[in-house]
C-alpha cells in the first residue's frame, strides 16, 4: 500500500482536502467576481424580473404559484434570486461572487459524498485494502475533477444559471443524508436522515428540477456501488431497494406535472416546444446523440459553448446520429457483460442513461444540449474516477499503475483548471459573450438571431450605431427576424430624435421612414402594441396622419390600459383636427395617469395650434 494512515494523518488529509477544494476553485474562477450581467437571460431571470426585486407578499405569492414565466415551477429558485438581491442588491460583481461561493459549497458536498461512498465500499471488502488516507485522497481527486471541469464554467460564470447550483446544494445534501441512512443493515425508514433526505430532495425539485431522476438511480447504487446486504434472488433485492424509495417517488409527481404544464404555457421563452413531425425513431437517434455528446464533452472539454445547435436539423441518414446509436448499444452491451467484473462501470452507465433522461429533448424539437445540464450528472463520472483512483492507490507499491496515478491525475486536473480559466473569459460581458458565440456558429440563420440579441443590448445601452449595424446584419440573413426588426425600428426612431438638430430635415425624415417601414413589417409578423405605436409615432412625425391614426388605433386596441398609447392616439387625432375624439382619448389617458391629467389643458392648447399649422400628407 502506498499510503499509510494514522488518525492524525487522516485528519490532516481531510483538512488539506477541504482547504484545497476552497482555494483551487476560487483561483480558477475568481475573475467571475469582476464580470457584468449578460443579456442571455440574466435580464429575464434577475435584473429585469420585477418579481424578485423585493421580498414582498405579492412577490412571494407569485414565486409559489407561477409556473408559466420560465416553463418550470421553481419557487425556491426565485426566492434564491430575491434573497441575493436583498443581500447585495443588483451589483453584478457581488451576484457573480455568490455564484462562486455556491459552487465551492457544492464541491465540498461532492467531496463528503465521494468519501462516504468509498468508505462504504472499503468496509464491504474483506479484508479492506484501502487506507483512510487513500480514501480521502481519492475522494478529493473526484471532487476536484468535478469542481474545476470546464463544464462547470457556465453555472459559475452565468448568474442566469444559478438555480442549478442552488438546486444542487439541496440534492447533494439529500444524497449525503441518504448515504448516512443506509449505513447499517436496519431499514433506512427508521433513521431521521432518510426523511431529511426526502425533504431536501423535495426542496431541490422546487428550486430547479435538474435532479428529478435522483431516486431512480438509488437502487442501482444500493446494488452495485454501496453493496448493501442482499438476501436471496438479486432481482428480488433490487425490487426491495426500489420499493424502499416509494416516499421519494410520491413527491416527484406534483412538481413534474406543474412544470410540464408550464412548459407548454410559458410566457418568457418562445416558441413553444414542438412535438409534431418528430417520429419515434428520430427521437431515439436524438436521445443517443445526447447521451454520447455529454460523455464526449466530459472527456474532451474543448470548444465548449453556451448552446449547441447540432440537433436543430437532424435526419435519420446523418452519419453521426447512427454512430451515436451504435455507440450507445455497444457501451450498453459491453458494460452489461462486464457487470460482475466491473460493477462500477455498469452502474455509472446505467446512472448516466437515467439521470440524463429529462435532458434528451424527447418532448420538443428543436432541442439544444447545454453544459449546465451536466452540473449534477458529472457526479457520476467523478465517482467513477474516485473509485479508479482508490483502486490504483490501493495496489501494490511495485505496481506501475500506482506509480503513475498521482502524476497523471495531477496533470489532468491542472489541464482542467487551465481550460476552465480560459473558458470563463467569454462570460465577462454581453459584447464578449455574443461576439465569441457568433464566431463559433456557422449557420447564418442562427448567427442572425445572435446578432439581433447583441443589437438589442446595444440599443438598451444607447449605442445606436452598433445597434443598427448588428440589426442590419441579422436582417440580411433573416429578413423577418422579430428581435432585429424591433431593434431596427426603435433604433431609427431614437437616432432621429437624437440627431434632430444635427442633420438636415430630409435625413431625419428618412430615418423616420425607415422606422415606420421596419415597424410595419414587424406588426405583420408579430402584432404588438409597441410595434404599432412606433410606426404611428414615425408616421405622425412625417405628417402621414391617416396612417398614424390607423397604427395608433391598433396599439390602443392591443393595450387599452396603457395611458401612453391613448395619449399617442389623442395627439394624432388632434393633429387631424378631430378634437372631439382627441379629447375623449386624452381624458381616458388622464384617468389612467395622474401625470397626463395634470397636463391635459396644456396639451389640448398645443395640439390645436399645431393642427392649424401642420400639413397633412399621405404615406407613399
Amino acid at each position: 500500500m502506498l499510503i499509510a494512515s494514522t488518525p492524525n494523518r487522516t485528519r490532516l488529509a481531510t483538512w488539506l482536502a477541504v482547504f484545497a477544494l476552497i482555494v483551487i476553485p476560487a483561483i480558477v474562477y475568481f475573475r467571475v467576481a469582476h464580470f457584468d450581467f449578460i443579456k442571455w437571460d440574466d435580464d429575464k431571470m434577475l435584473y429585469e424580473n420585477p418579481h424578485v426585486q423585493a421580498l414582498s407578499a405579492e412577490n412571494l405569492r407569485w414565486m409559489f404559484t407561477d409556473a408559466t414565466y420560465n416553463r418550470l415551477y421553481m419557487p425556491l429558485g426565485w426566492l434564491g434570486y430575491a434573497l441575493s438581491i436583498a443581500l447585495v442588491g443588483l451589483s453584478a460583481n457581488a451576484q457573480h461572487l455568490i455564484n462562486l461561493c455556491l459552487h465551492i459549497a457544492n464541491a465540498l458536498l461532492v467531496f463528503a459524498i465521494l468519501r462516504e461512498i468509498l468508505e462504504a465500499r472499503a468496509a464491504q471488502a474483506r479484508p479492506s485494502s484501502a487506507a483512510p488516507t487513500a480514501i480521502i485522497i481519492s475522494a478529493f481527486v473526484g471532487a476536484l475533477f468535478w469542481a474545476v471541469h470546464p463544464l462547470r464554467v457556465e453555472v459559475v460564470a452565468w448568474v442566469g444559471a444559478r438555480v442549478h447550483s442552488i438546486s444542487a446544494i439541496s440534492l447533494l445534501a439529500a444524497f449525503w443524508c441518504y448515504l448516512h441512512a443506509v449505513r447499517n443493515q436496519s431499514s433506512p425508514w427508521r433513521r431521521p436522515t432518510f426523511w431529511a433526505s426526502i425533504l431536501l430532495y423535495a426542496a431541490s425539485l422546487v428550486t430547479f428540477p435538474s435532479g428529478i431522476m435522483f431516486p431512480f438511480i438509488l437502487p442501482i447504487l444500493d446494488t452495485y456501488i454501496l453493496n448493501r446486504p442482499r438476501r436471496g434472488n438479486p432481482w428480488r433485492n433490487f425490487i426491495g431497494f426500489t420499493l424502499e424509495k416509494l416516499p421519494f417517488y410520491f413527491i416527484v409527481g406534483t412538481p413534474l406535472l406543474v412544470s410540464l404544464w408550464g412548459r407548454f404555457h410559458n410566457r418568457l421563452f418562445h416558441p413553444l416546444p414542438q412535438t409534431s413531425n418528430f417520429p419515434i425513431f428520430t427521437r431515439i437517434l436524438q436521445a443517443c446523440y445526447v447521451y454520447i455528446h455529454y460523455i464526449w464533452v466530459t472527456l474532451v472539454p474543448i470548444h465548449l459553448a453556451p448552446v449547441y445547435l447540432r440537433l436543430k436539423n437532424i435526419s435519420v441518414t446523418d452519419p453521426d446520429m447512427f454512430a451515436s446509436l451504435s455507440l450507445v448499444m455497444a457501451i450498453s452491451i459491453i458494460a452489461f457483460f462486464l457487470r460482475k467484473k466491473l460493477p462500477v462501470l455498469w452502474a455509472a452507465w446505467l446512472c448516466h442513461l437515467i439521470f440524463i433522461l429529462p435532458f434528451l429533448g424527447l418532448t420538443e424539437r428543436p432541442h439544444s444540449t447545454a453544459d449546465r445540464y451536466t452540473y449534477l450528472e458529472s457526479l457520476i463520472w467523478s465517482g467513477f474516477l474516485a473509485t479508479a483512483a482508490l483502486y490504483a492507490l490501493a495496489a501494490s507499491p511495485a505496481n506501475m499503475l500506482q506509480k503513475l496515478t498521482i502524476p497523471l491525475l495531477s496533470l489532468a486536473l491542472l489541464g482542467g483548471c487551465i481550460l476552465s480559466y480560459q473558458q470563463t473569459a467569454m462570460w465577462s460581458d454581453s459584447v464578449t459573450f455574443f461576439t465569441t458565440l457568433i464566431d463559433s456558429i456557422r449557420q447564418p440563420e442562427d448567427v442572425a438571431g445572435l446578432n439581433a440579441r447583441l443589437a438589442a443590448f446595444y440599443l438598451e445601452n444607447n449605442q445606436l450605431d452598433n445597434a443598427l449595424e448588428y440589426a442590419t446584419r441579422a436582417l440580411r440573413a433573416t429578413p423577418n427576424d422579430m428581435i432585429a426588426l424591433r431593434v431596427q425600428a426603435n433604433t431609427y426612431t431614437m437616432m432621429a430624435e437624437t440627431l434632430a438638430n444635427k442633420l438636415p430635415s430630409e435625413q431625419i425624415n428618412q430615418l423616420y421612414r425607415n422606422a415606420a417601414a421596419a415597424s410595419d413589417l414587424l406588426s405583420q409578423n408579430e402584432p404588438t402594441a409597441n410595434s404599432y405605436a412606433v410606426a404611428g409615432y414615425a408616421y405622425n412625425y412625417l405628417h402621414h396622419l391617416a396612417e398614424a391614426e390607423d397604427r395608433m388605433s391598433h396599439a390602443v386596441q392591443l393595450a387599452p390600459d396603457n395611458p401612453q398609447m391613448r395619449l399617442g392616439l389623442a395627439k394624432v387625432l388632434a393633429y387631424e383636427n378631430k378634437m372631439d375624439r382627441a379629447t375623449q382619448e386624452l381624458d381616458q389617458a388622464a384617468a389612467l395617469s395622474p401625470e397626463i391629467a395634470a397636463q391635459r389643458d396644456v396639451l389640448l392648447d398645443n395640439w390645436r395650434i399645431h393642427a392649424l399649422s401642420a400639413p397633412t400628407t399621405t404615406a407613399p
